[in-house]
């Protein structure tokens, strides 16, 4: 976004709600909370999981329970406060400059994470007036979202599970750990618009830093955090720390330094929310992207040449050809991000066996990585099917497992034991995938010799 695009922008936060199964209802109980004698001054967009083919009538069933305008969003549409926004369905939202843009569903995946697609897209463009909220949903749609807002420097905010028809989509977005408000959807729009009047007021920290006591009281608050982190944030910029604690200083609704030093002493918890806004959006610092690509390719291998695990080329990886196997997007994303990352460039990916065993048919892999468990054919009768396909050379395949592998050692899976390459159990790190790369680089150019 360019400078004077950016200053053109209204200062208004701009709310993006994300629901799925019931979320109806959370919706209108989300606003019903709307105080009766102040407007919020912020900008709601609701994004809902919705069939390609479903006729909407959620702007109607909105309208109801607000005296907000409530439109249904069209491509390019600005947003101004005291609004309501609601995506059609069979699009893909995002905002870009201050206006929605809407964007047909290209696959058949696509429609299956359009909150974490808008969520990024908000946190890209509004940095810290992007506010996320996760409502009643099935699945983990809005987690890798959350981190995007976060990253930000924006707020989070997410139906208290135990209030949600279906909570596991609140539920992944609370895991995460970075959710600062987790409310009943009633009470959300009251502690909103506190929040965010605190966070526009007109003095910061860096105006009010006049006095030694309070350059004092942020030095202790930056001790608070290396007692008990064991972190030192002491030569971070100044402008950083002093967002980080203002953002927190917003969230706790404390108006002044002193007093939030004294709340960080007295409660440990606060202390470690305040390290982990310290922390996150630290990846935004490599800026020079194609900069820091080379020297990941070129300089940082040289160093590690002695560790057999991390020393392998991530030049070399680039022949491995694979596949990722698994019902839930946000595994897959997070599994091709670590794959990315070391290297390789020719990754695909299914959401189920019987889909993964259609590529099989048709191309080459070197290396499977997939779940047990999934829908239409799962793991276990996708590697049989394989094997029944007398492949030669057979792909390795890696089983992804999220608890230990003593539930697969019985009489009659010890077949399917000896087609299994290794497994990697849940949660895993970029290591574990470093090494199966490099067996499996290690085997293929053992057979091409």
């Amino acid at each position: 976004m360019s400078n004077a695009t950016q200053r053109d922008l209204p200062k208004v936060h701009v709310v993006g709600i994300g629901a799925s199964a019931g979320g109806l209802a959370a919706f209108k109980e989300f606003f019903s909370g709307m105080p009766a004698e102040s407007d919020p001054n912020m900008a709601f967009v609701l994004v809902q999981h919705l069939a390609p083919d479903h006729k909407s009538m959620l702007v109607d069933l909105i309208q109801r329970s607000t005296r907000m305008q409530v439109f249904e969003i069209q491509d390019g549409m600005s947003i101004k406060p005291n609004c309501v926004y609601v995506i059609p369905p069979a699009q893909n939202l995002a905002l870009i400059d201050g206006s929605l843009k809407l964007s047909a569903l290209k696959d058949t995946l696509s429609h299956l994470s359009p909150i974490d697609f808008f969520f990024r897209s908000l946190a890209q463009d509004q940095h810290e007036r992007a506010i996320g909220i996760v409502l009643s949903g099935s699945g983990k749609d809005g987690e890798l979202g959350v981190r995007a807002i976060k990253g930000e420097g924006g707020t989070v905010l997410a139906q208290k599970p135990d209030s949600a028809e279906f909570s596991s989509m609140p539920e992944s977005a609370i895991a995460t750990g970075l959710v600062d408000f987790i409310l009943p959807p009633k009470e959300m729009l009251t502690s909103l618009i506190a929040y965010v009047d605190h966070a526009t007021s007109k003095q910061t920290i860096a105006d009010n830093l006049v006095s030694q006591k309070d350059q004092n009281t942020i030095t202790k608050i930056l001790m608070l955090i290396r007692e008990q982190t064991r972190h030192d944030f002491s030569q971070y910029k100044p402008s950083t720390i002093y967002r980080r604690i203002e953002r927190r200083m917003a969230v706790s609704q404390i108006a002044d330094i002193y007093s939030y030093f004294k709340i960080l002493q007295q409660t440990p918890s606060e202390v470690e929310e305040l390290f982990r806004d310290m922390l996150i959006g630290v990846t935004n610092f490599f800026r020079d992207s194609l900069a820091f690509l080379t020297l990941e390719n070129m300089a940082v291998p040289k160093l590690f040449e002695g560790n057999e695990v991390i020393g392998t080329s991530r030049l070399a990886y680039k022949s491995i050809r694979v596949l990722v196997v698994d019902d839930e997007s946000d595994i897959r994303s997070i599994i091709l991000e670590m794959l990315n990352h070391l290297g390789l460039a020719d990754i695909h990916e299914a959401k189920n066996g019987a889909e993964a065993l259609d590529l099989i048919k048709r191309e080459k892999f070197d290396l499977v990585f997939t779940d047990m468990k999934m829908p239409v054919m799962g793991g276990l009768e996708f590697i049989n099917a394989v094997d029944s396909l007398g492949l030669q050379p057979k792909p390795h395949f890696y089983i992804v497992s999220g608890g230990d592998t003593e539930s697969l050692e019985k009489e009659d899976q010890r077949k399917f034991l000896k087609s299994v390459d290794g497994f990697i159990l849940k949660p895993f790190e970029e290591e574990d995938f470093a090494l199966v790369l490099k067996t499996v680089l290690k085997n293929k150019k053992a057979a091409e010799n």
